[in-house]
């Protein structure tokens, strides 16, 4: 009887002993990331990756961190080279997921847009999810970036390269403000659309051009537009407030599925100092209008934006 005890009491502290090694372990393979008003546990180096949101596909191609699945479908010309990969999971397109595909996948994380939160109660049914994305405003635009590629360092343990990559993007905003300081042109962005445009000016998505890049505007206008969609003008708007540069995305060329945009011009335009001084800048349309909040289409938008400098 008494050997039995001994052999049970050895038994249960061993049982223990594993117990809290696996606690201490499972503890150790996950970090705590608040994300949608929620505290999350997120795998460490996870084997299995959704990705569903363009600046996390940037930033994971940008670090070099695989990835098994993402959503093909209107990728940019920039990474046709994930599109292409035939190893990486189609899971449909950003705004409309192939759920299916995504529990085909089992993944361990899913990275998410924040621009569709309907999304979200779907996908954390099928596996851990991170909601992601830029501001509204394009407040701390920058900052957003460089949050994400702290948080990818942190789960795939390479913070050193993701700090790397987030001071780089620090020293090439710097050089163009510094490059737009030098000149006291005032500027305009504006989507085109079937022969329509919309306004996006220091209130809007795109307002970090002139909040952080230091670009002077036209149009000056402090009252809140709609931030996603930006503010319906004319011709006779853009003469009226007479840009020296005008920077134009043609979302036509998205839809169009073309590297070349379609070149806007009528009699009203040709009258303003940017037609005048060849300072029209056809912005990407890939990185401006699909992407916009990765590392890769970050630099994008900030030689695009010099271009109205040199």
């Amino acid at each position: 009887m008494k050997k039995q005890f001994i052999v049970f009491a050895l038994l249960t502290i061993a049982i223990t002993s594993c117990k809290q090694h696996s606690e201490r372990a499972t503890l150790e393979n996950f970090i705590e990331v608040e994300n949608n008003g929620h505290t999350i546990q997120v795998p460490i180096k996870p084997k299995n990756v959704a990705v569903l949101e363009r600046g996390v596909m940037e930033n994971m191609d940008e670090l070099g961190v695989p990835f098994q699945g993402m959503a093909k479908e209107f990728t940019p010309k920039y990474l046709a080279h994930l599109e292409k990969d035939k190893s990486i999971a189609d899971l449909g397109a950003v705004f409309k997921p192939n759920f299916d595909a995504v529990s085909h996948l089992s993944p361990d994380l899913i990275f998410m847009d924040n621009a569709f939160p309907a999304d979200y109660d779907e996908m954390i049914k099928i596996g851990t999810t991170l909601m992601l994305g830029i501001p509204n405003k394009g407040d701390n635009y920058l900052k957003y970036i460089q949050d994400n590629l702290t948080l990818l360092g942190k789960i795939y343990e390479i913070e050193p390269k993701a700090e790397t990559l987030a001071k780089d993007l620090d020293t090439r905003v710097k050089q163009l403000k510094s490059l737009v300081a030098t000149s006291n042109d005032k500027a305009m962005l504006i989507i085109h659309s079937e022969g329509s445009f919309r306004l996006f000016d220091e209130n809007t998505r795109y307002g970090f051009i002139f909040k952080d890049f230091g670009v002077k505007s036209a149009t000056n206008i402090t009252t809140e537009i709609a931030n996603n969609h930006g503010q319906i003008i004319n011709s006779e708007f853009i003469l009226e407030h007479n840009p020296d540069i005008l920077f134009i995305i043609d979302r036509d060329a998205i839809v169009q599925n073309t590297d070349q945009p379609v070149r806007i011009s009528n009699a009203l335009l040709e009258k303003t100092n940017a037609f005048k001084n060849n300072k029209v800048i056809y912005l990407n349309p890939d990185a401006w209008f699909l992407s916009g909040s990765g590392a890769t289409s970050f630099k994008i938008f900030l030689e695009d934006i010099s271009k109205g400098y040199k």
